[in-house]
């Protein structure tokens, strides 16, 4: 009997590239379609909100929904409260997970492993579920209302993702660099913040801009510990426009408007930075 033909190597990766790309375009409609409806809601006057019949380019565009928006003066210190907030945390996360994911990258002791694993599960624990305690603690604590504190839970959410992240980059630095610092004399704290990290300098500038992306939704963190509407950040803030608005119809677009205001910063920071995020993934998912 004569053998079966085995496709060939170029083959293979052409119907691999066609599956990747089928999965692509998957991807993108499930995250692509939302956002579209959120631009043309935030384009549409009231009276289109609800019609059904209408397209998704609306009939009569127009941009007064991001100007009632803009002249609200409460958006303004809503995204002054975002930076301060992310900045906190962006802060304390890097300068805990920076000396932790070096310690986990080039020492080796005893539980080492299991206490990664627990950094990892504890990235997989969602903020609400230790809402409710944390906020008994802080209300004991009369530490409830601080813009100060509620950027320091920033940070200790952030910190497990900044520790993988790290970890993942510093681990391709060759270990000879941190010994022929300590050989010139420098002690491992130094050779850490004075050849490692400038060396890692792609990699943390993609666990930043990461960092601050995840931190820039945070919702139920500030929507919990934070009443004074003057401490807001723009993720919560922007759900008071709701409330001051007589009817929902017309809320709609205001907040499809909002949402698009909060989200330029950190997608303008994204643009700006993508080359250094794409290059710094790129170098951490290379084993060397």
């Amino acid at each position: 009997m004569a053998k079966l033909r085995q496709p060939s190597l170029k083959a293979q990766r052409r119907r691999a590239d066609i599956l990747n790309y089928f999965a692509y375009a998957g991807v993108l409609f499930f995250f692509g379609l939302p956002m579209v409806w959120i631009i043309s809601l935030s384009l549409r006057i009231p009276d289109e909100i609800w019609d059904i019949s209408t397209n998704i380019i609306p009939k009569h565009p127009t941009l007064g929904n991001f100007w009632v928006v803009l002249q609200d003066g409460n958006i303004q210190t809503y995204l002054i409260n975002s930076v301060k907030l992310v900045g906190i945390g962006t802060v304390c996360a890097f300068v805990g997970a920076a000396p932790a994911a070096y310690a986990m990258s080039r020492l080796r002791f005893r539980g080492g492993e299991a206490l990664l694993v627990g950094v990892l599960a504890l990235q997989m624990i969602s903020p609400v579920v230790i809402m409710i305690p944390l906020y008994r603690l802080l209300a004991d604590l009369h530490l409830l209302d601080s813009q100060m504190v509620t950027g320091l839970i920033y940070g200790a959410l952030l910190m497990p993702f900044m520790v993988w992240v790290l970890k993942g980059f510093i681990d391709q630095i060759p270990v000879d660099l941190d010994e022929a610092a300590m050989i010139d004399g420098c002690t491992r704290l130094q050779a850490f913040y004075k050849v490692v990290l400038p060396v890692a300098a792609p990699g943390v500038a993609s666990a930043i801009v990461l960092a601050v992306i995840v931190a820039w939704g945070q919702f139920a963190v500030p929507y919990i510990l934070l009443k004074r509407n003057s401490d807001l950040p723009i993720a919560v803030g922007i759900l008071s426009l709701q409330t001051q608005q007589q009817s929902v119809q017309s809320s709609l677009g205001l907040l499809a408007a909002a949402t698009l205001l909060a989200m330029a910063p950190v997608t303008a920071l994204f643009l700006v930075m993508q080359r250094f995020v794409v290059q710094g993934l790129v170098r951490g998912a290379i084993k060397g």
